[in-house]
Order: structure tokens, then C-alpha cells, then sequence
């Protein structure tokens, strides 16, 4: 684990502000996905940054089981095919398991502070992804589709991409069946705009 984005809920701002310092003196690098990036709700930023770094460590505190926003965060991380870690601090299993639902391949971790949650990332190892080449298609694919509704942008904006349109529909109807986008218009139309949905 060389590189991981930290999500926290903004109450747990000096938790996040820690595990950071923790990683940073272990050598890794870590960018906050707190309550700022919340604001923008799902950034281009973020996209990027989920898209390009070794897995997502999401800190599980009694105030993330009430912050809407860090199950997003899981739910992109696994749409762009990283892997997940969630270091409990202050939780039992039970409402671990009970907040994160079905959400598939994500690690637990039981820990007692910051020290311990940067442990517990620093020795994590994330699952390997499918490299098949359909898979890593699809993989392209919603992670365009994410990145232009990131910022409201129209599917035009995603075909110039280079992807196959057919599979940009597919992977734009995917997901918003799941709740991460949301468009107006028919996807053939190159005026159809993507947005990002809570």
C-alpha cells in the first residue's frame, strides 16, 4: 500500500487528520475524502484520485454509520474497481457489518485509535482486480462516465473518450441503476447531460 484515499465523516476530522500523519511518517501517501469533498459530492477530484490510488480507507466511527456520504465513497470505489478497507474505530463488528450492508470485497478492521487505523492500512493488502480485457473496458468506461458527470458534463464529452459508445451506455445505465448518476435525455444524444446524484 503505497497510496490510499482516507474518507471520514466531518466529525471525525482530527481522527482523519492523525491516520494521515500516521501514513505520511510510514511513506504513504494518503488524500482526504472528508466533509469538503462531501460538499462538491462526488468531484472530479475524487474520481481521480479513487481512480488512480491503491484502495479506499473509509474510518467506520459512530459518526460515519450517520453520514450518507462515506457508503458513496465505498460504492464508487468499488465501481472503479479498488479495493476497500474500513478500520473500525469505536465500533463493534455487529454495526460494522449492519451499516455496510451487502457491499462486497471490503476488508474490516478492528482498531483502538489512529496508530492502530494506520496499521491496519499499512498492512492491508487489496484484492486484485479482474485485468481481463472486457473487464478493464467496462472499468474505463464507468470511470468516464463518472468523471464527466462529476462536473455535469453531456455524453458527448464521454464518447470523444474514445470508448465505445455502446459501452458508455451500458455502463451509464448501470450506474444509475444503482444511484450514482442520473441523466435527461436519451444517451444517443451527444447533448445529454450526466450528473452525479445523493
Amino acid at each position: 500500500m503505497r497510496n490510499v484515499v482516507v474518507g471520514s465523516a466531518p466529525e471525525d476530522a482530527g481522527l482523519a487528520n492523525a491516520v494521515q500523519t500516521e501514513l505520511s511518517a510510514r511513506g504513504i501517501d494518503s488524500w482526504p475524502a472528508g466533509p469538503d469533498v462531501a460538499a462538491r459530492y462526488v468531484s472530479s477530484e475524487l474520481i481521480v484520485r479513487l481512480g488512480s490510488c491503491d484502495g479506499l480507507a473509509i474510518l467506520a466511527t459512530p459518526a460515519a454509520v450517520t453520514w450518507p456520504f462515506a457508503l458513496v465513497q465505498v460504492r464508487l470505489a468499488r465501481e472503479l474497481s479498488r479495493g476497500v478497507l474500513v478500520p473500525s474505530v469505536g465500533l463493534s463488528e455487529e454495526v460494522v457489518s449492519s451499516w455496510l450492508g451487502t457491499a462486497e470485497s471490503v476488508a474490516v478492521r478492528m482498531c483502538a485509535d489512529a496508530p492502530a487505523a494506520a496499521s491496519a492500512i499499512e498492512q492491508w493488502t487489496p484484492p486484485l482486480s479482474d485485468r481481463s480485457p472486457p473487464v478493464v473496458r467496462f472499468a474505463a468506461a464507468r470511470s468516464t462516465i463518472l468523471r464527466v458527470a462529476s462536473h455535469g458534463g453531456r455524453i458527448g464529452e464521454a464518447a470523444a473518450a474514445g470508448i465505445d459508445r455502446g459501452l458508455l451506455q451500458t455502463a451509464a445505465l448501470h450506474l444509475r441503476s444503482i444511484g450514482l448518476i442520473d441523466f435527461s435525455g436519451p444517451l444517443d444524444d451527444d447533448r445529454t447531460t450526466l450528473i452525479t446524484v445523493g
